[in-house]
């Protein structure tokens, strides 16, 4: 969800994709923090079995999984990636915590001052900062119909990270160095998702939502470093959009949609439409609305704005899109040059179909 530096905006439509998923993710919330989570569309249409929030976190690890091995194969470099990757995450993510805990400020029971030095609200912003996800603050939210959680949405950060060192161990030891032997690599690594999930960082045996979203990642990793599959990806999506319905309510269901979703996000990211790929000109708002979207939603549910789903997404909506403005421009895109004092020499794989330079 996070990386936009390896491909420009100008060759693919990666930053509407983007946006369009932490978009969904929004419009999910919605009904949970209304109290009409069953009524969401896609839960409806599945009886259960997905939700538009959960589909939409599976995309951006495809994304991610994609984007941040190519960032890999074009600048195979320590430091480089690591300050990359670092820079993309923690700055925003930082102001973010601190948003969140001003809303709890105005919106926790407790007096201001007990608030302020409660034990709780610094481990709420410490923990969430390293990723250790926290979701509760002192006195905040609990009367909502979604009760308590400030900020739901930034649990799928730790996980993302975690993908990300898995990119760092496979290309500090050689293994991406060639093509075969990296998909190679990640075929052994997924076999550890199961026979040592620590490895992971999965807490819980047969945490689905986890493994699920990492699969999309490894499989948008194999795409980046096959590239040639990128052409057959169209006639993929066409099968697996067919057979998908069949699917739904089975045991493969899971399997299938995480398919599905791997070749329709890379199939349409790598479409050529001028007008499509022309959406990330003015910036990057996709992380923005991601981070910013929940407190704001649980603050009109506790403000008693919207207590129905679209009124909410009439509301929180656009006030999202604004704060993701201003996190682009004053915070995501000004860390996002520093990278510049992190860039070395090195002699990138050739790049996948479709893709550019990175800036």
């Amino acid at each position: 969800m996070t990386s936009s530096d390896a491909t420009g905006h100008s060759a693919n439509n990666f930053d509407l994709v983007r946006f369009v998923a932490a978009s969904a993710v929004l419009y999910s919330h919605c009904f949970a923090l209304t109290g009409f989570g069953g009524e969401e569309p896609l839960v409806r249409w599945t009886h259960g079995d997905f939700a538009f929030g959960g589909i939409a976190v599976r995309v951006f690890f495809v994304i991610s999984g994609f984007l941040v091995t190519m960032s890999w194969l074009r600048k195979p470099n320590v430091p480089a990636f690591v300050a990359a990757r670092c820079l993309r995450i923690f700055p925003a993510l930082a102001i973010a915590l601190l948003f969140c805990v001003a809303i709890g400020a105005v919106a926790t029971t407790l007096p201001l001052r007990e608030f302020l030095f409660h034990p709780d609200t610094f481990r709420y912003y410490w923990h969430n900062l390293v990723l250790q996800t926290e979701f509760f603050l002192p006195g905040v939210f609990h009367s909502n119909p979604a009760p308590d959680a400030v900020n739901g949405s930034i649990w799928s950060l730790y996980y993302e990270v975690r993908a990300y060192l898995i990119v760092l161990a496979l290309g500090a030891v050689g293994l991406l160095r060639n093509r075969w032997l990296g998909a190679l690599g990640w075929v052994a690594a997924s076999g550890l998702i199961f026979a040592f999930r620590e490895a992971w960082g999965i807490r819980i045996e047969g945490d689905w939502p986890v493994i699920n979203a990492y699969f999309c990642f490894i499989g948008g990793a194999v795409v980046a470093l096959q590239p040639k599959i990128l052409r057959w990806l169209g006639y993929a999506a066409l099968v697996a959009t067919a057979a998908l319905p069949f699917a739904i309510g089975t045991h493969i269901g899971e399997a299938a949609m995480d398919l599905f979703l791997i070749c329709v996000t890379l199939w349409f990211a790598h479409v050529h439409a001028p007008v499509l790929s022309r959406f990330g000109h003015y910036g990057d708002f996709s992380y923005g609305v991601f981070i910013y979207a929940f407190p704001i939603q649980q603050l009109i549910a506790w403000r008693g704005l919207a207590a129905t789903p679209y009124p909410m997404l009439l509301i929180a909506f656009p006030a999202t899109v604004l704060l993701a403005m201003l996190s682009w421009h004053f915070v995501e895109r000004p860390c996002r040059d520093l990278k510049r004092f992190f860039r070395t020499r090195s002699s990138p794989l050739p790049p996948p179909v479709g893709s550019t330079p990175a800036p």
